[in-house]
């Protein structure tokens, strides 16, 4: 009967855990990606790009120019020449616009976005191993 609760455990204890790494692993790196979000945090010439694209959208947004889009972007770009949405696919700018509506127009609200990105692709990459392995 001991074999059978010690297996028993064991069996729990490994569900527990098939659980848990991978939570942990994605808060591990969603965090990760948050360091500098509250200063000079974007190091990597595209992660102002990024962020200038969210900005640019959201400005759209919030002035009523969704429907005339490309005299926007350019009298925007006139004004701030960092914007590279030709260039980058723009559901991450769509994104960062987002989370600038939530949370006001600042560095930590587009980082934030990529470290719920990054969350998910650590938990999704887990997912994936796990699967290769069995």
């Amino acid at each position: 009967m001991a074999i059978l609760d010690r297996e028993s455990m064991s069996a729990s204890m490994v569900n527990r855990l098939q659980v848990a790494v991978p939570i942990v692993l994605a808060i591990a790196f969603g965090l990760w990606s948050l360091q500098n979000s509250t200063g000079d945090g974007l190091v990597f010439s595209d992660a102002a790009r990024h962020a200038m694209n969210g900005a640019l959208i959201h400005d759209m947004v919030l002035s009523g120019s969704a429907l005339t889009p490309v005299s926007f972007a350019s009298e925007y770009y006139a004004r701030y020449p960092a914007i590279s949405i030709p260039y980058h696919p723009p559901m991450l700018a769509v994104l960062i616009a987002g989370s600038y509506m939530l949370f006001g127009v600042n560095l930590f609200a587009a980082r934030l976005v990529v470290a719920i990105s990054v969350s998910i692709s650590a938990l999704l990459f887990y997912k994936l191993v796990e699967q290769t392995l069995r």
